[in-house]
């Protein structure tokens, strides 16, 4: 890409993938489907393209020059995720750190601005880490500058985070994390009662497919990151309260029934087992 002028038309971007993608975000039609009933084709003008394997790529393309820009700041990473974005800073003090997020933090809201995007300081939340046996308490809140007016913005410190639907605690706790996850999934296993119970309703194998399609992914959203945790199996627990809830559900059986017979009869490995196997899958 070129490098960046003032009063260019194209914003420092190559003539030829503005025009790509302005073909792509431009002139398009679809068609909405429901139960194999097709709807009439309509324009879509504005927004992009939902579940377009190229939407993530025009965001990335969109917001590289930031990260190439980011690769010469010192002791910071930037992380850019569509709409979610992440400014991580180091230091040896927290006057240190605190120096080095006002002033990357300065430069990302000056970068996005001038691209043409926004950037919302009232929704920015703010977490400091710190060693377990490190007494130094880290700053009661952070400025941060707000161009829009004209002034700064105070940001607390918050106990936890969500980022990319990680619950982020600041002691890098993950109950909560795992608790939300569990929560999620059994109201989800709740929720599809309403498809009918063993007797009238779905079959085994497609209760199988709701479990490995809904459940499944919710119980191990995140699990790379807290497997390796102390509190792993009181961790594991929770999910374990979970996945028998739904695994109950599945069989029609009585929530007294013992949970082994039910694994080996629906096929279902136990959570600690998926778990071990995902997280080996994902180190491999």
């Amino acid at each position: 890409m070129r490098t960046p002028h003032t009063g260019a038309p194209n914003q420092g971007f190559n003539a030829l993938l503005v025009e790509w993608i302005d073909t792509f975000l431009t002139d398009r039609t679809l068609h909405l489907r429901f139960n194999n009933k097709v709807g009439p084709l309509q324009s879509q003008p504005t927004g992009r393209l939902q579940g377009s394997p190229l939407s993530p790529i025009i965001s990335a393309l969109y917001t590289a020059p930031l990260l190439l820009l980011s690769r010469a700041w010192q002791d910071t990473a930037l992380s850019l995720y569509v709409d979610d974005r992440l400014i991580f800073a180091s230091g040896p003090s927290w006057t240190h750190v605190q120096h080095t997020l006002q002033t990357y933090y300065a430069a990302t809201y000056n970068w996005l601005t001038w691209a043409g995007l926004s950037l919302e300081s009232s929704k920015t939340e703010l977490i400091f880490f710190r060693h377990s046996h490190d007494r130094t308490a880290p700053p009661p809140r952070i400025l941060l500058p707000d161009y829009a007016i004209s002034s700064y913005v105070a940001v607390l410190p918050a106990t936890i985070v969500q980022y990319l639907g990680f619950f982020i605690h600041h002691k890098l706790d993950w109950k909560h994390h795992v608790q939300v996850m569990a929560n999620r999934t059994q109201a989800s296993m709740c929720a599809v009662k309403v498809l009918g119970n063993s007797i009238r309703g779905l079959n085994l194998a497609d209760w199988r497919l709701i479990y490995h399609a809904i459940a499944l992914p919710t119980l191990s959203y995140g699990s790379q990151l807290w497997w390796a945790s102390p509190k792993k199996q009181t961790l594991v627990n929770i999910l374990h309260t979970a996945q028998n809830a739904g695994l109950h559900l599945i069989m029609g059986a009585f929530h007294t029934t013992p949970v082994e017979p039910l694994h080996v009869l629906a096929r279902i490995l136990p959570i600690h087992i998926f778990l071990e196997k995902l997280c080996s899958n994902s180190a491999l």
